[in-house]
């Protein structure tokens, strides 16, 4: 119990907040991939797949868990870089639904992003637009490559630990060898 109140306290001091991203790579030299863009923390343990940057163990979850969830509108319900965030910008081209939210915009571009983002009609999103880099927010290059790479490697150790915790509460299979033959096939669908 003492272990695991240790690491949230670890975690809470590492968790930065956005607004402190922008000093952390140009006062501690650090590189935008060393931290998370979701929420400041230097405990990255991946790379976020649409943009330049590191995605913490919490916020990548989120990120798997909220991408892909739109509202009634046809629009993301969150922030296309942080899935979170409490007030949202749609962009204005046709085809994209995607919203960003002002605490990325401000954070990651540069402070007052959002206020100038909101008197736009209609704001083109950094997806659609044809500039990749807007401060520290750049957009990589194949992210579509980038963004099914990630939830077909990310999707399987969570997929892994489902199929192992099912193996350890259920008795469907005396010799275990279903869990072998699916993690098996999981691993050989991932794009390596």
């Amino acid at each position: 119990m003492r272990d695991v109140v240790i690491q949230e306290e670890l975690v809470r001091q590492d968790s930065r907040g956005k607004d402190l991203i922008a000093l952390e790579i140009k006062n501690n030299k650090r590189s935008i991939e060393e931290v998370c863009i979701s929420c400041g923390s230097l405990q990255v343990m991946t790379q976020h797949p649409l943009f330049e940057g590191g995605l913490c163990d919490p916020c990548k979850d989120n990120f798997l868990e909220t991408l892909f969830l739109y509202d009634q509108d046809g629009y993301q319900s969150f922030c296309t870089i942080c899935c979170g965030g409490s007030k949202v910008l749609m962009c204005g081209n046709s085809g994209c639904k995607r919203c960003y939210c002002c605490e990325c915009l401000d954070a990651l571009v540069k402070p007052g992003t959002a206020e100038k983002a909101e008197a736009m009609e209609p704001w083109t999103c950094f997806m659609c637009c044809s500039v990749k880099s807007f401060g520290l927010l750049r957009r990589k290059r194949r992210w579509q490559l980038k963004l099914k790479q990630f939830f077909d490697q990310e999707s399987v150790g969570v997929i892994k630990t489902a199929l192992q915790l099912r193996y350890h509460s259920d008795y469907a299979s005396v010799d275990g060898s279903w869990i072998s033959s699916a993690v098996t096939t999981l691993d050989s669908n991932v794009i390596h």
